[in-house]
């Protein structure tokens, strides 16, 4: 994918590549749009490593540092990349498509989320998620739906985040599928360990 990330201080440009296993692992890895790798991150469960290439630093955390911090647990990861996850099977049978769109909403004492589905593709349209406080909100479009061996998948991704005013951009290039691979994080040689 390619990323763009516009703040009122400056816009970045970079790539990423995300591999990911069904067991739920997670390889992100963050380049300069040369090719350099600036950042690998690795996620499971109950887990995040961050190689820090630049800085030579190895970040380590619990994946609840995610919710924490950006409100999306790592269950609902899936989310960011418009697929709609389904954890309580009370809800399947919920979704009412007025004029191709269904609407959830979910909230708990911290977070409200308000997702709308397209239902065509069975992916997300549009996902909004507040702090209860009303401090923060994710407000996250998904656009260009376009399809791989029968997989449809959204090619264009907006982020915009109201505490920052950060929007991030993300335009999916390249999806393949391929089972084989292991998913396997090595910490940065000689690199200091920081939680």
């Amino acid at each position: 994918a390619e990323i763009q990330i516009n703040s009122e201080e400056h816009t970045t440009e970079m790539l990423a590549r995300l591999k990911y296993q069904k067991e739920g692992k997670y390889i992100i890895s963050i380049r300069s749009k040369s090719g350099l790798e600036l950042v690998r991150i690795f996620l499971t469960n109950d887990t995040i490593l961050a190689n820090d290439r630049i800085h030579k630093k190895t970040y380590f955390g619990s994946a609840g540092y995610l919710e924490k911090k950006y409100g999306i647990s790592f269950k609902l990861l899936p989310l960011i990349f418009g697929d709609f996850i389904i954890i309580d099977d009370k809800v399947k049978n919920v979704f009412d498509c007025n004029n191709g769109f269904a609407l959830y909403s979910s909230s708990t004492r911290e977070k409200e989320m308000l997702v709308t589905i397209r239902c065509k593709e069975s992916k997300i349209y549009k996902l909004l998620i507040d702090n209860a406080n009303g401090n923060t909100s994710l407000d996250i479009k998904f656009d260009d739906f376009k399809s791989y061996e029968n997989i449809s998948y959204p090619a264009d991704i907006r982020i915009d985040e109201s505490s920052t005013k950060a929007v991030i951009r993300m335009e999916i290039k390249k999806i393949t599928f391929d089972t084989e691979e292991e998913l396997v994080f090595i910490p940065g040689t000689n690199y200091e360990s920081i939680m």
